[in-house]
């Protein structure tokens, strides 16, 4: 019993020894500065009632991503999670159901507590790179607001 926990402390030592004798192999720090963000998103006028906003650096390598949440045309992301600081582009996909909730509806047996409401968002802003929204993130908690006004395709 005493050989098998000696084993395993020697196998950790030796991984932590190689990790930090081959410092670029293996983890590889993606630390970015990120600003917290928040907006309304409109099609044709009216708020998307629920959806993702994807934000991609496309200044940075590696592409730092950051996804929220929209409902009612509303999203917010805390800094933690936000976007990286500079100029990104930005993606509004549809919000994907949950399992259960689509098993539900595929069997027609919708809860009231439960009412799918699924948006459907033109194919051209779905991409970040065919999408033409844009925004530049500062550090600043004030300062990132972002309107985004999408056309009906």
């Amino acid at each position: 019993m005493q050989t098998i926990a000696l084993r395993r402390r020697l196998s950790r030592l030796t991984l932590i020894g190689l990790l930090t004798l081959f410092p670029g192999c293996g983890i590889e720090s993606t630390t970015a500065e990120r600003g917290a963000v928040s907006g309304y998103i409109s099609i044709d006028g009216s708020p998307v009632e629920s959806a993702h906003i994807i934000f991609m650096s496309e200044d940075r390598e590696p592409v730092v991503k950051a996804r929220g949440f929209i409902s009612r045309g509303t999203f917010s992301i805390g800094a933690e999670n936000g976007p990286a600081v500079g100029r990104n582009r930005i993606a509004i996909v549809p919000a994907a159901m949950e399992l259960e909730a689509f098993e539900a509806e595929r069997k027609g047996k919708r809860t009231a507590a439960y009412s799918p409401i699924l948006v459907e968002i033109p194919k051209v802003y779905q991409d970040p790179e065919s999408s033409d929204l844009e925004a530049d993130v500062t550090p600043s908690e004030t300062d990132n607001y972002y309107e985004f006004k999408l056309a009906p395709q």
